[in-house]
């Protein structure tokens, strides 16, 4: 119902202006996607809490003869509906790896690489295609799942944790395979510097997190956890 709701917004009695009306339909789209990613995705509140709200929203666009004040109001109610940061944070950096959560987790970090950039610098790393078997890049624990040497206790439960991933070439996550938050680190400095070059979230984790490597474990990756939900929440789904 929400869905068809949504749709109805972009009836063909609203009629676009070139340009401007078009900017603002752009706008409209991705307040959608913020909102519904950090509300009903992270936070995981019920999707019928905008329910009336898109209803009324369907009644002001068959109505109005001015699309971006219509659109401007709807999104103004959005940001007021929007969970606060520190609903966001908590619940962001409890998200781990599994099965069933790689879409996800690749979406996060495809907008995380690509934040800022234009479409056409844009290196897609989320892929919604179900049928896709097989792809270009892989999720990689830094800290990995079935380490050369044992875990401590402590660090076992976070291995899966936001915090501790990365995504890079399935090629060369392979490569990296089993061995310690050391040993990659120098690798990706070293002679898999220039293979990840183009993944910004990669360069970032280095230039961040490069000097924790020797004492990588639950602590630094529940901080890289929180880091990462502050700047998704301030700046990648902030809705402008």
């Amino acid at each position: 119902k929400t869905t068809n709701q949504m749709t109805q917004l972009l009836r063909p009695s609203v009629r676009l202006k070139p340009t401007s009306d078009a900017t603002k339909l752009v706008q409209l789209f991705e307040t959608f996607e913020k909102y519904h990613f950090i509300n009903n995705v992270v936070c995981e509140r019920v999707g019928n809490e905008v329910e009336k709200l898109y209803a009324d929203a369907c009644l002001w666009y068959s109505e109005t003869s001015n699309f971006i004040k219509t659109t401007d109001e709807l999104i103004s109610e959005l940001k007021s509906k929007l969970a606060k940061e520190d609903e966001f944070v908590a619940n962001f950096k409890q998200l781990s790896y599994s099965a069933d959560q790689v879409p996800l987790i690749c979406y996060i970090f495809d907008r995380i690489n690509n934040y800022g950039l234009e479409p056409g610098q844009c290196i897609p790393l989320y892929f919604p295609d179900p049928k896709l078997l097989r792809r270009n890049h892989n999720i990689e624990h830094f800290m990995a799942q079935n380490p050369d040497s044992k875990l401590k206790k402590s660090d076992v439960e976070w291995v899966d944790n936001i915090g501790n991933l990365l995504i890079v070439y399935f090629k060369d996550n392979s490569s990296l395979g089993n061995a310690n938050p050391t040993e990659k680190m120098k690798r990706l400095k070293g002679d898999l510097s220039q293979k990840v070059q183009h993944l910004s979230h990669v360069i970032d984790f280095i230039a961040k997190y490069g000097s924790d490597a020797g004492s990588w474990g639950s602590e630094k990756i529940q901080k890289r956890a929180n880091d990462m939900a502050i700047e998704g929440y301030r700046k990648v789904w902030k809705i402008v």
